[in-house]
């Protein structure tokens, strides 16, 4: 991930449970080093092919994460949308990350967006 988002992330660890970043530019090797440097965060990620363009990362602290036993990661769109779907004795909780192109014609944000409603709706 950039050094910007990681500055950011590590400004924002410090006051947030729930923390959203886009435009990572990153890949997996970058989210294991948010891992390791932050074990209190659970870090989930989604990354173009390329790591030059998108990313989107989602990090949940230990004292959301622990209310819940179950996580499933879903990328409804490849580096741009991503959704953490937590349940347990808590309830059930979403995040959902959206991260449009904004040079993507309309039609083009419609089809993500359906394809977001599509996953989460089935």
């Amino acid at each position: 991930m950039q050094t910007r988002s990681l500055t950011y992330f590590r400004r924002l660890s410090k006051r947030h449970d729930v923390i959203m970043l886009q435009e990572t530019h990153g890949d997996e090797e970058d989210l294991e080093e948010v891992r390791r440097g932050h074990p209190r965060f659970k870090a989930s990620g989604g990354f173009m092919e390329s790591g030059n363009a998108g990313g989107v990362v989602i990090l949940i602290h230990e004292r959301l994460a622990s209310q819940f036993q179950v996580f499933d990661v879903l990328e409804a769109v490849k580096g741009r949308i991503l959704v953490v779907q937590m349940s347990g004795a808590a309830g059930c909780f979403q995040l959902i990350d959206v991260h449009i192109d904004p040079s993507l014609s309309h039609a083009a944000i419609k089809r993500q967006l359906w394809n977001l409603r599509t996953l989460l709706l089935g």
